[in-house]
């Protein structure tokens, strides 16, 4: 995955009125893993997240952390780690904001009546 790949900056907002964006970044070479890997033995242990380490090469890893999570607000990063030929990190923050879908749902759930399953006769 090469720079022109993945967005660097990208907002976005659905017609049911979430929002967010997504930022990434992409970092060369050997010196990026090893600061990568650092930031990832350091990180905050109370923050949920997954780490995943690929067969082959110890250091060929993707990491996935929860930063925020309410009812209004999701936001994660993740760092995937290429130690291979062409050694590179992806890092990637993404952050979504449902605060108007959410509102939307419990405004029209007050009026709304359950869907009987397809098929079946009222």
């Amino acid at each position: 995955m090469r720079d022109d790949q993945l967005p660097a900056d990208h907002r976005w907002a659905t017609p049911a009125g979430a929002s967010g964006w997504f930022r990434s970044r992409i970092q060369s070479g050997s010196v990026a893993i090893d600061e990568a890997l650092a930031q990832l033995r350091t990180r905050d242990p109370a923050l949920p997240g997954l780490d995943v380490q690929f067969p082959g090469h110890g250091e060929a890893i993707t990491s996935l952390v929860l930063t925020d999570a309410t009812a209004e607000h999701l936001a994660w990063s993740t760092w995937h780690l290429y130690p291979g030929a062409d050694p590179h990190v992806v890092m990637t923050t993404t952050e979504v904001d449902t605060t108007a879908v959410n509102t939307a749902v419990v405004s029209t759930s007050q009026v709304a009546t359950p869907l009987d399953p397809p098929g079946r006769p009222r």
